[in-house]
C-alpha cells in the first residue's frame, strides 16, 4: 500500500476504534443506569403496595402477586424479607404483619439510599468519559484534517498551480524532489511532462529559427533570380531582342507562364508563413466595399472572357467596412477566380454583399458549377488543398488561396464558409464584423452616425 494511503486508513482506523469503543461503554453505562433506575421505581412501587396490605383482607391473588414479585428481587435479603411479609399475611397476625411491613419499608429505603449514588457515579463516569471521547475524537478529525491538507491538498494546490503557469506559458518553478507519496507520484509525472514539453519547446524554436531563415533565403535568393528570369522571358517574347521562330515562341510563354506560377507560389508560402508568425501587416481603414467588389470585377474579366464565365455584382446595401483594403481583395478575388474556374462555360459567378442575422456584414461569392461534396468540404480551408479533376483544365494553383484567404480573414476577426452540394453549385461567404452603411455609393463618406455597427468600430 502506498505510503500516504497507509497513513490516511492508519488515522482513520484509529478513530473508527476509538468512535466504536466509546460507543459500546456509552451504551452499557446506559443500560446499566436504566437498571438501576428501574430497581429504584420498583422499589417505591413495592413499598407503597407492601404499606398497604395491614389494610387488605386475605386474598390468593395477592399471595401470588407477591410472590412474583419476590422472584424480581436482589438481593436475598430483600427476598427473604418479602417472604417473611407474605408468611405474616397468610397468618391473619395483623400486628406481626405491620411489624414485618415497618422493617420492610425501612429496609427499602436505606437499599435504596444506597443505590442512588451508584446511579450518579455512574452517571459522571458517562458524562466524563463521553467529554474525554469527543475531545479525543475531535482532536483526532483536526489531526486528521491537517494531515490531509498539508500532505495532500497544498501539494496539489501548488501542483495546479504549476499546471495552469505552464499552460499559460508563465512556468519558471525550478524541480524539487518530489515526496515518496502518491502526491509525489503525481508531481513527478508533471515534472517529467513539462521537462519533455520544454524540451519540445526549445526544438521548436529552433526549427523556427531555422524555417526564418530558410524564409529570408527564399525571400530574397529565390523571388529575385525569378523576378529577373520573368523579365527576360517577357523582354523574349515581347519581340524586343528580336523575332522568334514560332515553335521557340510558344515554348518560351509556357517558360514564361510557368515562372509566374512559381512566384506566385513562392509568394504564397511566404504570405502563409508571414500569417502562421503573427507578423503579417494589415492596414486597416474604412473601405468602400461596393467599390471594392465592382474592382474585384474588372480585375477578373480576363479570366472570366477565357472561362467564358459572366461576373456580376449583386450589393444589397452600400456599405464600408473597417478593414485592410488590398488583404480583403485578395480574399474576394480568391474566391472568385476559384469560383470561374470551376464554373461551365456560359454560366454565371454573382459576387455581393448583405448583412447577416448576427449585424455582421456577409461577402458571398455564388457559382454554377458542380458543387463540392461534405467530404471535400472539410478540406478546403487547409493548406495544399485543392479539389481539382481531369474536367477542370483551368484549376492550376498552389493549394494556399483558401488557407491564406481563411487567416486573413480571422485576422479581421471574421469567419469564412461555404455552403455546397454536389451539382447544385457553391457559395463561399466570409464576414467581417466592423461596418457601417453609407448613404449611397458615390457619396461613401457620409455615414449614419446611429448605426451602432459605426460606433463600435469608431
Amino acid at each position: 500500500m502506498k505510503p500516504l494511503r497507509l497513513k490516511v486508513t492508519f488515522f482513520t482506523f484509529m478513530l473508527i476504534l476509538l468512535g466504536c469503543g466509546s460507543t459500546i461503554f456509552a451504551l452499557k453505562t446506559f443500560f446499566n443506569i436504566s437498571a438501576e433506575n428501574q430497581s429504584v421505581r420498583q422499589s417505591v412501587l413495592l413499598r407503597d403496595w407492601v404499606e398497604a396490605l395491614p389494610n387488605q383482607p386475605i386474598r390468593d391473588e395477592i399471595v401470588k402477586d407477591l410472590q412474583i414479585s419476590r422472584a424480581e428481587l436482589s438481593p436475598v435479603e430483600r427476598q427473604n424479607s418479602l417472604s417473611d411479609i407474605i408468611q405474616a399475611y397468610n397468618s391473619g397476625n395483623r400486628a406481626l404483619l405491620k411489624k414485618r411491613v415497618d422493617a420492610f419499608i425501612s429496609n427499602e429505603k436505606r437499599y435504596v439510599a444506597n443505590l442512588s449514588p451508584q446511579i450518579m457515579r455512574m452517571e459522571q463516569h458517562m458524562v466524563y468519559f463521553g467529554a474525554i471521547v469527543i475531545s479525543i475524537l475531535f482532536v483526532g478529525l483536526i489531526g486528521l484534517r491537517g494531515f490531509i491538507v498539508s500532505n495532500i491538498f497544498e501539494h496539489l494546490q501548488n501542483t495546479t498551480q504549476r499546471m495552469i503557469d505552464f499552460l499559460n506559458g508563465k512556468y519558471s518553478y525550478q524541480f524539487e524532489v518530489p515526496p515518496p507519496n502518491e502526491v509525489g507520484d503525481l508531481q513527478s509525472t508533471f515534472n517529467s511532462m513539462a521537462q519533455r514539453v520544454l524540451q519540445n519547446v526549445e526544438e521548436l524554436k529552433a526549427l523556427d529559427a531555422a524555417k526564418s531563415d530558410f524564409l529570408n533565403i527564399a525571400s530574397h535568393e529565390l523571388r529575385t533570380p525569378m523576378t529577373s528570369i520573368k523579365g527576360s522571358l517577357g523582354l523574349l517574347t515581347s519581340g524586343v531582342m528580336g523575332e522568334i521562330p514560332e515553335e521557340a515562341l510558344q515554348m518560351v510563354e509556357i517558360a514564361e507562364s510557368e515562372t509566374n506560377r512559381l512566384i506566385r507560389l513562392i509568394n504564397d508560402i511566404l504570405d502563409m508563413a508571414k500569417i502562421e508568425a503573427g507578423k503579417f501587416p494589415l492596414n486597416f481603414d474604412w473601405t468602400n466595399i461596393n467599390a471594392l467588389l465592382e474592382t474585384t470585377r474588372e480585375g477578373l474579366l480576363g479570366l472570366s472572357g477565357t472561362a467564358g464565365v459572366n461576373v456580376q455584382v449583386n450589393a444589397e446595401l452600400f456599405a464600408e467596412s473597417y478593414a485592410d483594403r488590398d488583404r480583403i481583395q485578395q480574399v474576394i478575388m480568391n474566391l472568385a477566380s476559384n469560383a470561374i474556374k470551376f464554373s461551365p462555360k456560359g454560366s454565371t459567378v454573382t459576387i455581393g454583399c448583405f448583412v447577416d442575422e448576427d449585424d455582421m456584414l456577409r461577402i458571398y461569392v455564388t457559382d454554377q458549377g458542380r458543387g463540392i461534396s461534405p467530404e471535400d468540404q472539410k478540406l478546403l480551408f487547409e493548406k495544399f488543398r485543392q479539389v481539382t479533376g481531369p474536367d477542370n483544365p483551368l484549376v492550376q494553383g498552389t493549394g494556399l488561396g483558401l488557407a491564406i484567404a481563411k487567416a486573413l480573414v480571422e485576422e479581421h476577426n471574421g469567419f469564412i464558409g461555404v455552403h455546397s452540394a454536389p451539382g447544385k453549385g457553391s457559395t463561399f461567404y466570409f464576414t467581417l464584423p466592423k461596418w457601417r452603411h453609407v448613404e449611397n455609393e458615390s457619396d461613401a463618406d457620409t455615414i449614419e452616425q446611429n448605426d451602432p455597427n459605426y460606433r463600435a468600430a469608431a
